[in-house]
């Protein structure tokens, strides 16, 4: 392994030797390491613990010789490379854009949004240096991922992988934030696996154990005696929502040369497989396996048990969900390529490496995570840049809202009966705006008597029994359950509410879309319900015969059924591969601006069944979050959008035939601005908010209104647009302090809705000035310690105010923070006549590496750098065309002369300098009025010298 890491490190030397060598109009992204790096000082990543570490029991140290494989550096971008990738993404969305859907290879994503090649080898080189062993390289340059011990990651990082006890499962995780060496931390979003906690799947097992086999409907009637249930083959699917239209027509639609790619973490049966095809009277289309990484292996009998013993690292529920995912991707897209992504992490690795081979156009994954319970800042921000780059490289990601209705977190809640404590919260990754959420409903038909929606004779053998589209609430089968036994009930219900972490979308406008300034899921969704009715699944050897279920034995009878939005979600892969099959096998990337814009034109009631009975509440106890009363929480269906069905499901033929109109004529996107009169008005004064609708790109004025919502209140107002695109809203405040305004505007035929928050303070302005103190004000430590000193504000001239507190120290690193009565705070109020204290304090106090020197390079030299590059093109030909012996020296004559050639090609306007450790810093410590920081502010310094 050690040699493969020697390998890649040269390969990466050549690349970074190499990437001055384009022409101005492909120049590469600018390196962003500057000087060597070293080890004198180190920044801790913030946010990049599991949140599960902290509600673990702790065991103890890990094994310092226990293997960590798929550790993972995932890199951050500029704010310039942020911006960049979002204008993007909107410019390959618009038909009037020349980038429109001009997709990205990994390669070409990486040239714009990666790390250089220069700063990976320096990265590169540092985690070589510290023991591991590099086993990939992203293609969009975007993470490298390398393996090692307890003990090697342990001292490389600086933090303290223990054993832990979680839900009666042990793992292992870091219980302290990573430290990197300053120059490397700076390029790091996140590193990844230094735990071992899994995302569980999201599906709902149906217990079905025993049925007549002799007189009964092979797939409806459980027994003689208990009447017709029904539960849902492909054939009924394509009933119900629609889908014959297009699987019959002369020029089939069936999802042929559409790849989907189905995401999960273990090994699977493709016997399996074959039997829920022939058992569905679908054609053989055996689905193929690509495995990134480690192989994470089969489960063992023991692991198949529910629950699986804490031992499995892959249990039964993976395997089910797996084969589930794979069954119906391929059941609504019968004909199209099903490649099935194996790893032993089914979002940091499967889902990651998929979108980094660029493997398919639609891409599945039926797991997921509370999105503050399950995963770190720092992961879901990185996380978030990976699903952006799949819709630049034109995939969409497909991904389930949840199964514990809208109490995310509470997923593993132990009460009895079951009753939410963590408040209102949405699942990860179907969260993200670039992550199509796929929810849950149920079917609503009553007893049926009349055979309106069913075909309920015991003699029928088809394999298909739904006879139309059967009207559908929103899944919650919560309360059935909980009736049905307390002491084993769970949340079963669809996910649904808005994000904590990401803002709305621009295309996420409509009808019943809240104004809340955050996405919204779920964007759609299909029946989920393990109740009425689960879906027919084929798996752990279930399907024999030819038939659903288990023929002979002491297993007779049984056949596996399944609910959750675990099913949904891979069901609408495939109905996304009939649509792109439709345009004629062209890329759609993210289908979320296509399917608001569906919802909010003409054929909205055509192409959707809204649904607008039933709700996704849980029941919740009385004083927890979100719960102040008790009773349940959540949200109910109303007409159009709404969070616990969102648009609603599908008429799938008229999805897909209408889709091509909107991809031609998608809204473009707009901007809207808020300003108010006066700045800053008295209270009980009129203030006037004036918006203003601007569009990126059209000819026309945007028409619409504009919603106005008041420090997050129940009601808001909606005013029209003027012809130049304006609209008013006035109002008084009866409160002084800070006053948050969200502003949406709706969207019309031509463009996309936009929204901003704006915040305005209301009260008397303030006189008089501040001044401020540190005691004491010099301080002496050793490096890496720790400081604390008294900073007081004083008021003068009858000032009486908030001051808000910043701290600034250009040359030191460390985590500032001011603490009043020990808890932190970030402004304090300070009386006429008087002063207020708080305490400053420095944790872990290191100097900080100063700038290096900026790259210039002269018009002349381009020249000559451009004729070297050829040159070494044909010496890298030159030298890997010999016997295998002769390559190496080649390789290093090729580095030292590339080495050479830039040395002549560049030179350096400054020098890059680098303080010690010992010396004498400054940080200043600044204290500003919040209504007027500009006029009202004053500073004070502490002095800090390292000894």
């Amino acid at each position: 392994m050690r040699s493969r890491s020697m390998f890649l490190l040269l390969v990466l030397a050549f690349l970074a030797l190499t990437a001055g060598f384009t022409t101005s109009s492909q120049a590469a992204v600018q390196n962003r390491i500057a000087g060597e790096v070293t080890e004198g000082s180190r920044v801790a990543l913030t946010h990049t613990v599991s949140p599960k570490a902290s509600h673990a029991m702790d065991l103890g140290a890990a094994p310092s010789s226990l293997p960590l494989q798929g550790m993972t550096l995932r890199f951050s971008m500029t704010t310039a490379q942020h911006a960049a990738l979002s204008q993007l993404l909107i410019d390959q969305q618009n038909p009037s854009s020349s980038r429109y859907h001009q997709w990205l290879t990994p390669q070409q994503f990486g040239a714009q949004f990666g790390l250089s090649a220069a700063d990976i080898t320096k990265v590169s080189s540092w985690l070589t240096s510290q023991g591991f062993t590099i086993t990939s390289v992203a293609n969009s340059s975007t993470f490298i991922r390398f393996s090692g011990t307890v003990s090697q990651a342990d001292q490389a990082f600086g933090t303290t992988i223990h054993k832990l006890s979680l839900d009666g499962e042990q793992h292992i995780s870091n219980l302290t934030e990573p430290a990197l060496p300053a120059a490397i931390a700076g390029v790091v979003e996140n590193i990844s696996g230094l735990d071992d906690f899994k995302l569980k799947p999201h599906l709902r097992v149906r217990a079905v154990t025993s049925r007549s086999t002799s007189t009964a409907h092979p797939k409806d009637t459980i027994d003689t005696t208990a009447g017709v249930e029904h539960f849902i083959s492909p054939g009924d699917f394509y009933v119900i929502y629609d889908l014959n239209p297009l699987l019959t027509a002369s020029t089939p639609i069936n999802g042929s040369g559409v790849t989907i790619a189905v995401m999960g973490q273990v090994d699977i049966s493709l016997t399996d497989i074959a039997a829920f095809r022939t058992a569905s009277g679908l054609s053989t289309n055996a689905p193929t396996i690509t495995t990134y990484g480690t192989d994470p292996g089969s489960p063992t009998t023991a692991c198949l048990a529910d629950p699986a013993p804490s031992t499995c690292t892959v249990t039964g529920g993976d395997l089910d969900e797996s084969e589930l995912d794979v069954e119906w991707a391929g059941a609504t897209a019968p004909s199209a390529n099903i490649v099935f992504v194996n790893s032993t992490d089914v979002i940091g690795i499967s889902l990651v490496d998929s979108i980094d081979n660029n493997l398919a156009p639609i891409m599945t994954v039926s797991y997921g995570g509370c999105e503050v319970h399950d995963f770190s800042t720092g992961a879901m921000n990185s996380l978030n840049e990976y699903f952006q780059q799949a819709n630049a490289q034109g995939i969409t990601v497909v991904g389930p809202a949840g199964d514990t209705g809208a109490t995310d977190c509470d997923d593993s809640d132990t009460t009895e009966p079951p009753s939410a404590t963590l408040g209102l919260a949405v699942d990860f990754p179907a969260s993200s705006p670039f992550v199509t959420a796929v929810g849950g409903t149920e079917f609503s038909e009553g007893a049926d008597t009349a055979g309106q929606y069913w075909n309920n004779s015991t003699t029928n053998t088809s394999t298909t029994s739904a006879l139309s589209y059967i009207p559908e609430t929103v899944w919650n089968d919560t309360a059935a359950e909980i009736a049905s036994s307390p002491t084993n009930a769970s949340f079963s219900a669809g996910g649904g509410g808005a994000s904590v972490v990401f803002s709305k979308p621009t295309w996420q406008t409509g009808t019943g879309v809240p104004s809340d300034g955050q996405r919204d899921v779920p964007d759609l969704a299909f029946n989920a319900s393990a109740d009425h009715d689960a879906y027919l699944v084929c798996a752990q050897d279930s399907c024999q015969g030819g038939t659903y279920f288990v023929q002979s034995g002491t297993d007779a009878g049984e056949f596996n059924a399944f609910g959750g939005t675990s099913v949904s979600t891979p069901s609408f892969a495939g109905i996304l591969a009939l649509v792109e099959q439709k345009l004629g096998g062209s890329r759609i990337g993210n289908a979320n601006p296509y399917i608001y814009a569906l919802a909010n034109g003409s054929s909205y009631s055509s192409i959707f069944h809204d649904v607008t009975t039933g709700n996704n509440d849980s029941p919740c106890t009385k004083g927890s979050t979100d719960c102040p009363n008790g009773g349940s929480i959540g949200f109910s269906a109303g007409v159009g959008y709404d969070q616990a069905s969102g648009w609603g499901s599908l008429d799938v033929s008229n999805f897909a035939n209408s889709f091509s109109s909107v991809v031609t004529a998608l809204p473009n996107a707009t901007s809207i601005t808020v300003t108010n009169s006066p700045s800053i008005p008295a209270l009980n004064q009129t203030v006037t908010f004036t918006a203003t609708v601007a569009h990126t790109s059209g000819t026309a004025t945007p028409t619409g209104t504009v919603t106005f919502t008041v420090d997050n209140a129940a009601t808001s107002t909606s005013e029209t647009l003027s012809s130049s695109g304006t609209a008013t809203f006035s109002t008084a405040f009866t409160t002084s302090g800070s006053h948050i305004i969200y502003s949406s505007y709706s969207g019309d035929s031509n463009y996309y809705g936009s929204s901003t928050t704006t915040t305005i303070t209301s009260g008397t302005v303030p006189t008089g000035s501040i001044s401020l103190s540190a005691s004491p004000a010099t301080i002496s430590i050793a490096s890496g310690g720790s400081i604390s000193s008294t900073i007081t504000i004083t008021s003068a001239g009858g000032y009486a105010g908030t001051v808000d507190l910043t701290a600034v120290a250009s040359t030191l690193n460390g985590t500032f923070e001011f603490l009043s009565n020990s808890s932190p705070v970030t402004s304090v109020t300070v009386p006429a006549g008087g002063s207020t204290a708080v305490t400053f304090t420095v944790s872990s106090v290191t100097a900080a590496t100063k700038g290096a020197g900026k790259l210039n390079r002269s018009s002349g030299v381009s020249n000559l750098v451009v004729g070297g590059g050829a040159t070494l093109a044909g010496l890298l030909l030159f030298g890997f065309t010999g016997t295998r012996r002769r390559r190496w020296p080649a390789v290093f004559s090729l580095l030292a002369f590339t080495a050479l050639i830039a040395g002549m090609g560049c030179s350096s306007s400054s020098t890059t300098t680098t303080t010690t450790g010992a010396g004498t810093y400054t940080i200043t410590i600044t204290g500003a009025d919040s209504v007027t920081p500009s006029t009202i502010t004053a500073s004070t310094n502490l002095t800090v010298t390292i000894q």
